[in-house]
Parts: C-alpha cells; sequence; structure tokens
C-alpha cells in the first residue's frame, strides 16, 4: 500500500511497511468502499475486489482482509509472499467491477491499465 494523496504541506511518501506513520496515515485515508487487492501468481496479476479491510496492527504493519475459501483466486493469496492494496478513485468504478466478475482473474488485467 503507498500513500496516493500527500495530508498536507511538507508531507512526505514513504514506505508504509518501514514507516509507522505513513502506515497510520495510509489508513486513516481509506474510510470505507472498495478496494482492489492484487497479487502476482507465476508472475501473472491476480486480483479481487473486496469491500473492506482492517487494521490490525501498527507494529507491525498489518491489515485484515477476507476471501471464500472456495474462490478460484484463494489459492493465489494464500501462496503470494506479498500482496497490494489499492484503493480505486471514484472514477474507477469500472476497474473494481472487471477485477470482481467470475472472469476476473488474470483474463482483467488485460481489459484495464495497470
Amino acid at each position: 500500500m503507498s500513500v496516493i494523496a500527500a495530508p498536507g504541506p511538507g508531507y512526505q511518501i514513504s514506505d508504509p511497511a518501514q514507516d509507522g506513520r505513513a502506515f497510520r496515515s495510509a489508513l486513516g485515508q481509506y474510510g470505507t468502499g472498495v478496494a482492489v487487492i492484487t497479487t502476482l501468481n507465476g508472475g501473472m496479476p491476480v486480483g479481487m475486489t473486496v469491500n473492506s479491510f482492517a487494521a490490525v496492527s501498527l507494529d507491525p504493519p498489518l491489515i485484515l482482509w477476507s476471501v471464500q475459501n472456495a474462490s478460484g483466486r484463494a489459492p493465489a493469496f494464500i501462496g503470494a509472499q506479498h500482496f497490494a492494496v489499492n484503493v480505486p478513485s471514484a472514477d474507477q468504478v469500472d476497474v473494481s467491477r472487471i477485477i470482481a466478475s467470475p472472469q476476473g482473474g488474470a483474463g482483467a488485467f488485460e481489459q484495464i491499465e495497470w
């Protein structure tokens, strides 16, 4: 997860995994809504749209989101070493819908810019 919009003058973007303040700021910018979780599986992108995620810990930086075990995309995330939380803007609703579609998997990334 990275901080996209700087909260104020003099704010510097840094890696939330290494900077607790940046992690807290990134979480604070997400109220509630849709997020797209992505990872790589065999070098190919895989994603799923989720309706929420929650902060678990600032040190270490941890978040919680859930995936149904029966999901065909679950194995990619269970086996992943890393994943990204993408918070789409209001004009990116189509991206979250494409990723959420049943054929969303890797094929979805052919339909969107990433």
